[in-house]
């Protein structure tokens, strides 16, 4: 309820995702310069680049939706999210454009709803761009206490994917199953909101 304090502590987070994700970006940039990948795969990792600054800034504004029982906005965010990709998906595969591209669709996703999202930060007065040390400290803490259990749980959904890669060497096979474990967890998330 303490509006200011909101502010503060959301601000410091939104910098803070942000250094760290643009941070992990020029690493993933570096190190691929000493892995050996094909030129689709290449292209994946550029067309998904973007799109990790712009879904960790999500996360922490639809985290804020949540704690501030704002749960229409949150349920609109959640929503759009797998329309968004969907669409992405629907239209990379219409102009028939190469599979490397094929992850553009997270990246557009993630930026239309940021878009949204900024929408309702400033309809509801919570753009501000203000630090505390102490809530850099609190929060880079918190992140490293939450990161193994997350880190879990989404690799628990993943496993089945990373296991066929590495078994069948089949792209395609890989692919379909991505896909479908995509859609699934689509329909999961339209339940969960």
């Amino acid at each position: 309820t303490d509006k200011d304090k909101v502010k503060i502590i959301f601000s410091t987070a939104m910098i803070l995702v942000v250094f760290i994700s643009i941070a992990i970006i020029l690493c993933i940039i570096i190190i691929q310069y000493f892995l050996s990948m094909d030129m689709m795969f290449k292209k994946g990792i550029y067309c998904i680049l973007p799109a990790l600054c712009f879904f960790s800034m999500n996360k922490v504004i639809t985290s804020l939706m949540n704690g501030m029982s704002h749960m229409k906005w949150y349920a609109i965010i959640q929503s759009a999210r797998n329309i968004f990709i969907a669409i992405g998906i629907l239209i990379v595969s219409f102009t028939r454009a190469d599979g490397g591209f094929l992850p553009i669709s997270f990246s557009i996703a993630e930026f239309l709803i940021l878009l949204i999202e900024l929408r309702y930060l400033f309809k509801n007065s919570l753009f501000i761009l203000r630090v505390s040390l102490y809530w850099i400290k609190t929060h880079f803490l918190f992140g490293t206490k939450i990161l193994p259990a997350n880190f879990i749980l989404e690799l628990n959904t993943k496993i089945d994917i990373i296991c066929i890669g590495f078994l069948t060497n089949n792209n395609s096979l890989v692919g379909i199953y991505s896909f479908a474990a995509l859609f699934a967890e689509g329909f999961y998330q339209l339940a969960v909101v």
